[in-house]
């Protein structure tokens, strides 16, 4: 596979990189997925596992500031892991209940310059782990949900040493939804509640995440 550089990967102001080559890769993947359903229950397990073999792979990496990215090449990527995805649910009357984990291992290293001193370093803003988790419990059309998000550490630069360490971070959030049906039409609302341990984690650095914060979504269909 081949992935081209997109228009703001090249021109985009304070962010293009006009020299920026394609990305190919060299892909293996053996997947399995088995799933099962038995009256009100059903059951569902994908397992990836993955080895690529990317040449010129695209990275974009933070400057000075949040808005101003760089985009880079990395000459040879050697990339293999595995991905585990369980989904389970249960549905008795009016009451519903749904489970959902997904996990993910994902060693991506600099193989470019056997010399170089990022040689075999898991590439910027590239966690090893990630998981995820989902509980949703329903009622008729309402639905409340918790959701839990982990990322491991992450390294902003090519070199994978102490000060260039992001450590990993914890997001949990709750939701409650509905979906409101009028003839012919429907008005589906979201109440959240965002990172309710209240970490100011950073995704990337120097630029913490807010707090426990809340949304409202509204969905109209005409």
């Amino acid at each position: 596979t081949y992935r081209l550089p997109s228009f703001n990967d090249l021109y985009y102001n304070s962010i293009g990189n006009s020299n920026l080559k394609s990305e190919n890769a060299e892909s293996l993947n053996l997947g399995l997925t088995y799933g099962f359903k038995k009256n009100d229950w059903t059951i569902q397990t994908t397992t990836d596992m993955y080895r690529n073999s990317i040449t010129d792979k695209i990275v974009a990496i933070p400057t000075k500031n949040l808005f101003n990215w760089s985009m880079q090449n990395i000459g040879n990527v050697l990339s293999h892991g595995i991905d585990f995805n369980v989904f389970y649910a249960i549905k008795k009357n009016n009451i519903s209940l749904h489970l959902t984990t997904s996990q993910s291992l994902n060693k991506s290293v600099d193989v470019t310059n056997l010399n170089s001193p990022t040689y075999g370093h898991q590439i910027p803003y590239t966690p090893i782990y990630n998981g995820n988790y989902t509980i949703s419990l329903g009622y008729y059309k309402t639905y409340l949900s918790v959701t839990t998000l982990h990322s491991g550490k992450r390294y902003v630069l090519n070199e994978n040493i102490d000060f260039n360490k992001l450590p990993g971070f914890i997001d949990l959030s709750c939701s409650v939804s509905r979906t409101l049906f009028f003839k012919k039409q429907k008005l589906y609302i979201n109440l959240q509640a965002a990172n309710l341990l209240n970490n100011n984690y950073e995704v990337i650095k120097s630029f913490p995440m807010p707090g426990r914060y809340y949304r409202i979504k509204l969905i109209y269909n005409l």
